[in-house]
């Protein structure tokens, strides 16, 4: 995974956290883009000093932001909850391509 790549860069935690966040935004994309699988999903990853910015863009139909489920049995949008937690900011952008952006705040030396 691209992450793996940059993991001495971003450090162990930074990269485990990163891992997991752009494993479930990918995932989302190929499940719910509805292309079947076959449409074009990008990643693209900036490293700063001070945070990391992660955007998944794929051509789906896109989404609105929601609060996450209340409860916690409900099947479907755990990817979603899992990135609310572990992110500082996140956003979704559809304007015939739907991107899903996070941030992350580098911890400072």
């Amino acid at each position: 995974m691209a992450v793996d790549e940059l993991a001495d860069e971003l450090g162990p935690s930074l990269a485990v956290r990163l891992r997991l966040m752009v494993s479930e935004l990918i995932g989302n994309a190929v499940v719910h883009s509805g292309t079947g699988g076959r449409g074009l999903v990008e990643l693209e990853l900036l490293i700063a000093d001070d945070r990391v910015r992660v955007t998944v863009s794929d051509h789906g139909h896109g989404f609105e932001k929601v609060a996450a489920p209340t409860d916690p049995l409900r099947p479907g949008q755990r990817g979603l909850q899992i990135v609310e937690g572990m992110r500082d900011r996140w956003d979704v952008i559809g304007n015939g391509k739907t991107r899903v952006w996070l941030e992350v705040d580098r911890p400072t030396a």
